[in-house]
């Protein structure tokens, strides 16, 4: 079974906070997808939504604040959650979705 390394963050305060803000955005899936689709980015494109500040302002900078390795389980989180978008949302948010 593979299990994957753990990787220890150094900048905790902006990865926590960061990573709490994208958890809470989540449990409104349906209104950050109308967000999303208003904006006209596609939702796999990390760099796009947070330069888009559909997390709000702080975000960018968090974000910026991160070394690669964190920036990396950012994004790896913000996309788990997203593939745990209920299944009638995910159908209704598609074309997001979809690949081109």
């Amino acid at each position: 079974m593979f299990t994957q390394g753990q990787i220890a963050v150094e900048n905790t305060a902006p990865y926590e906070a960061l990573r709490k803000t994208v958890a809470q955005t989540f449990t409104r899936a349906e209104d950050y997808l109308a967000r999303l689709k208003k904006s006209g980015v596609r939702v796999r494109d990390w760099e796009a939504v947070l330069g888009a500040g559909l997390f709000g302002s702080e975000a960018k900078a968090q974000y910026a604040v991160l070394n690669p390795a964190e920036q990396g389980l950012i994004r790896e989180h913000y996309l788990t959650l997203l593939e745990q978008v209920d299944s009638a949302l995910r159908f209704k948010y598609r074309k997001l979705y979809g690949y081109y």
